[in-house]
């Protein structure tokens, strides 16, 4: 295998390398780290489901697992958060806005927005999303794309069960991801056996460093290869003049590089 395959090689890693690298760092740094907080403060994540379901189930664990199991599908922003998620739904003997609410108080809420973008602040609280409305309409899914759709909530605008209306009622009140007013989480009723969005809320989450990932270890060992590629060419280069001399007026070349023609080394040294 000759210096041209190894070149190769080391192209593909450094190259390879930099793409891993440059996604993993997108992912971490802007997809859930909320750029406005510094390592050590806390706060929670919220979407809105990309999947559907009914609301015909009066158990609210049945809600929180849905949540939980589209939070963590292939792809998702927040697959390889080590953390759990409620859901925003008020069933008959669950209300939504004292259950998801933190033991610690004022704990901001975000919602990850895009791959290369801060996530946006929803509310100073989780209990302000409900007393004083989001900041902006919870319309982003968990990949982080725009689902602007219905979503069961079985809510009063305060987070309360909506008396024979909640989850497993025949009728469940429903809102609207689109809008940041009360008809997020307060709107129409429709038959609880059709499908529907959840919005889904984060336990709370701390700011740490971003691990590096094995990709950047891959990318110094590519570039210590091209480095070193690189050189040896040099030293190449520097010896081959170094071994031509002049030999009784005529032109004379070592053993340094025999596939060289004479008489472009004589060109390059003024014709010795």
């Amino acid at each position: 295998m000759g210096k041209k395959f190894w070149l190769s090689i080391c192209l593909w890693v450094t190259v390879s390398c930099l793409v891993i690298l440059f996604s993993a760092t997108s992912i971490c740094a802007y997809g859930i780290v909320p750029d406005d907080l510094s390592e050590g403060d806390i706060y929670r994540m919220v979407f809105v489901t990309q999947g559907k379901t009914d609301a015909t189930s009066s158990n609210y664990q049945y809600y929180t697992q849905f949540v939980n199991g589209q939070a963590n599908l292939s792809g998702s922003f927040f697959q390889d958060l080590d953390t759990t998620w409620k859901a925003i739904v008020s069933t008959h003997s669950v209300a939504a806005e004292p259950y998801i609410r933190s033991d610690v108080m004022s704990v901001p809420v975000y919602m990850a927005n895009s791959l290369t973008a801060s996530p946006v602040r929803i509310a100073n609280s989780s209990q302000e999303m409900f007393s004083q409305t989001p900041n902006y309409p919870i319309n982003y899914n968990q990949f982080g794309q725009i689902e602007n759709t219905n979503v069961w909530t079985g809510s009063y605008p305060g987070g309360d069960p909506v008396q024979n209306k909640s989850a497993g009622s025949t009728t469940v009140i429903y809102g609207y991801s689109h809008l940041d007013s009360n008809l997020w989480i307060n709107g129409p009723d429709a038959d609880s056996s059709s499908l529907r969005s959840l919005y889904g809320i984060s336990e709370v989450l701390t700011v740490s460093h971003v691990p590096v990932p094995g990709a950047v270890w891959l990318l110094g060992s590519g570039l210590i290869g091209l480095a070193g590629w690189r050189r040896k060419r040099q030293t190449k280069q520097s010896g081959f003049t170094t071994h031509f001399r002049c030999k009784d007026g005529k032109a004379g070349l070592s053993l340094a590089n025999r596939s060289t023609p004479l008489g472009s080394l004589s060109q390059t040294t003024g014709g010795h």
